[in-house]
C-alpha cells in the first residue's frame, strides 16, 4: 500500500510538472544574429555583450543570442534577405543598406543636415514617430524594426573650411545624399573603401573625409593628417537592428515584451554614452593632435540646409512614406526655427 502511495504521489508530481508549472523546465530559444561591424570594431563588443549577457541575463536565459561579426554567417549585403527569410533571427546594418526595398531608410541614413544634435534625433526618432514609421516600413518585409543608436556624422578636413564657397573643388569622401549635397555645393565627392581613406587623405587623393564623427575619425586616426574638424554636424543618423520577425513572434509574450523593453531602452542609452564618447574623442583630436574647429557662419549654414533640402525632396517625391518622414522633418526644423 505504502509504495502504491508512493507511485501515485510521483506519478502526480509529474502530471504537475508537465502541465506547465513554475517548478517545470522552460523552453529555451536559442538565435543566431550577425552584425554589419567587423569583431575589431568598437561598436561590435556593446552588441555582443547586451544579447549574449543582458538579454540572456534579463530572460533568465531562456533566450540565448549568438552574435557573430560581418560576414560570419552571411554576406554583408545579404543581411536583409537573410533575416527576412530567417536564414538569421537577427542583425545590425545601416539604414541604407536597403534603400532600395524600403525607400524610407533613406531618412534615417545620412540624410544631409537634418538635425544638429542627438537630443533633436531622439525627440525626432522617438517623440515625433519617425521610429514608428521605420517599424511600419519593415514589418511589411517580415522583419522588426529598432533604432540601434542616434549619432552624428562630421567630416574632417586637410585645410579650413569656414565659408560654403571652400567647398568648391573640395575632394571629399562620401556617399549617398551627402555626396550629392556636395556636388550641388561645388565639391568633388568621391567613394572610397574605409580601410583606404587615411592613405587618400595623406596623400592628396581626398582633401577631407566622414567615417562616423569624432569617435570614427579618430579610431582610425585620420587626425593625424587632416588637422580641422568640420562643424556642423552633416547629419543625424543611426545603425539599426533587425529581428525576424516570425522568431520574435515565436518567443513567449512575456519574452517578447523583454527584448522590447531593453532594445528601446539600450538606443536611448547608447545614444547618451555615444555622445560623451564623441566629445572625449573630439577633445583628444584637439589636445593630442592639434586638430582645430573649423565652423561655417549660421548664414552659410542656413545655405547649405537650403541645398540640402532640395535633396530631400527629391528622395520625397520616390515615395509616399518617404514624403511623410520628410514633412514631418520639415514642421519639426520650423518649429526650430532653421527653415
Amino acid at each position: 500500500m505504502k509504495k502504491l502511495l508512493t507511485v501515485i504521489a510521483l506519478s502526480l508530481v509529474c502530471l504537475f510538472l508537465s502541465a506547465g508549472s513554475p517548478w517545470a523546465q522552460q523552453k529555451v530559444y536559442k538565435w543566431q544574429f550577425q552584425s554589419h561591424w567587423p569583431a575589431s570594431s568598437a561598436s561590435f563588443k556593446p552588441i555582443k555583450d547586451f544579447f549574449e549577457k543582458e538579454v540572456y541575463h534579463l530572460s533568465k536565459g531562456r533566450l540565448q543570442v549568438s552574435v557573430y561579426p560581418a560576414a560570419a554567417l552571411v554576406p554583408t549585403k545579404d543581411i536583409f534577405g537573410a533575416c527576412r527569410m530567417g536564414t538569421i533571427d537577427g542583425a545590425t546594418a545601416f539604414p541604407s543598406y536597403w534603400m532600395g526595398q524600403i525607400p524610407i531608410t533613406a531618412v534615417a541614413g545620412n540624410l544631409p543636415m537634418n538635425l544638429n544634435t542627438e537630443e533633436e534625433g531622439v525627440h525626432f526618432w522617438f517623440k515625433l514617430g519617425f521610429e514608428k514609421m521605420l517599424k511600419d516600413a519593415h514589418a511589411k518585409h517580415n522583419l522588426m524594426y529598432y533604432s540601434e543608436r542616434v549619432y552624428p556624422t562630421a567630416m574632417v578636413c586637410k585645410r579650413p573650411v569656414t565659408k560654403i564657397e571652400d567647398l568648391k573643388g573640395l575632394k571629399i569622401r562620401t556617399s549617398g545624399a551627402l555626396a550629392d549635397m556636395f556636388k550641388e555645393l561645388g565639391a568633388a565627392p568621391t567613394m572610397i573603401p574605409g580601410e583606404e581613406i587615411y592613405l587618400a587623405l595623406q596623400t592628396g587623393v581626398i582633401d577631407a573625409a566622414h567615417w562616423g564623427a569624432a569617435s570614427g575619425a579618430l579610431s582610425i586616426k585620420l587626425c593625424e593628417v587632416a588637422k580641422y574638424y568640420f562643424q556642423p554636424n552633416l547629419s543625424m543618423t543611426t545603425d539599426i537592428i533587425i529581428l525576424n520577425k516570425k522568431s520574435f513572434e515565436e518567443l513567449p509574450s512575456d519574452l517578447q515584451q523583454v527584448l522590447d523593453r531593453a532594445l528601446v531602452e539600450r538606443a536611448l542609452k547608447r545614444t547618451q554614452e555615444y555622445k560623451l564618447e564623441e566629445k572625449k574623442s573630439l577633445e583628444t583630436m584637439i589636445k593630442d593632435y592639434n586638430v582645430k574647429i573649423s565652423k561655417l557662419s549660421a548664414e552659410d549654414e542656413k545655405k547649405m540646409r537650403a541645398v540640402a533640402v532640395k535633396i530631400w525632396d527629391a528622395l520625397a517625391a520616390k515615395d509616399p512614406e518617404t514624403n511623410k518622414a520628410i514633412g514631418m522633418l520639415k514642421n519639426y526644423l520650423h518649429q526650430l526655427g532653421r527653415l
